[in-house]
């Protein structure tokens, strides 16, 4: 049987070995710029060392730089996902739950919200028209097929997003509608490409309803 991985742990991991990765970036970073340094100013020393280990570092911060980027993309995953599932840091310090309170800090960013929404207007106008707003050809960006089809629902959607911060979800499904729409991700055959995005754009909306205050909160 396959192990059963928790959200939190992976979080935890991901952060930890990006953290990690920065730290060392910088170190090879600071190792290219001597090396540099020395390659210009070699005080008789031999410039031909100075400039493999100049390339040396230089290729070590690229590497780096991937295994931070990596990493933290699965971070965010791994925080979207708890997200998802109700967790709440509700003040706790703990590792996970500061991870997750800074994740929904930069979802519910007014300024993030506001240039998602952007984004799905010309999401929109690109399956339209096959340009964007800006009429420049855009046919090597592959549209989200079903976003046109509902372009009245999308529009709500990225005005009531325009309007101040919203749901830390809104985001992470209209990002992941994005990036992987749902005909591609286990929805049925028979199933036609606009009614399931349809079906993701109403799941968001109501997640833009302004809470029911004579309904207690539930608990994660």
């Amino acid at each position: 049987m396959g192990r059963c991985t928790w959200a939190g742990d992976e979080l935890v991991s991901s952060r930890a070995i990006e953290h990690s990765a920065r730290c060392q970036r910088r170190g090879l970073f600071a190792l290219a710029a001597c090396a540099v340094a020395w390659y210009v100013y070699p005080l008789g020393m031999d410039r031909r060392f100075a400039a493999i280990l100049a390339a040396v570092a230089v290729a070590g911060v690229v590497v780096e730089w991937i295994i931070v980027t990596s990493q933290h993309e699965r971070g965010d995953r791994s925080a979207d996902e708890l997200i998802e599932r109700g967790f709440r840091p509700y003040g706790r310090t703990d590792p996970v739950s500061r991870s997750v309170d800074r994740r929904i800090s930069e979802l519910t960013d007014e300024e993030a919200c506001r240039r998602l929404a952007g984004l799905l207007r010309w999401y929109v106008e690109l399956e339209l028209t096959g340009t964007s707003p800006l009429g420049a050809k855009a046919s090597l960006v592959p549209p989200v097929r079903g976003l046109g089809a509902n372009a009245a629902l999308v529009e709500r959607i990225a005005r009531r997003m325009e309007r101040g911060p919203c749901d830390p979800r809104v985001q992470i499904r209209l990002h992941r509608l994005l990036t992987a729409p749902p005909i591609f991700t286990g929805y049925e055959p028979n199933v036609r490409r606009e009614d399931a995005v349809r079906a993701t754009l109403i799941g968001v909306d109501r997640l833009l309803d302004p809470p029911d205050v004579t309904r207690p909160l539930a608990r994660s």
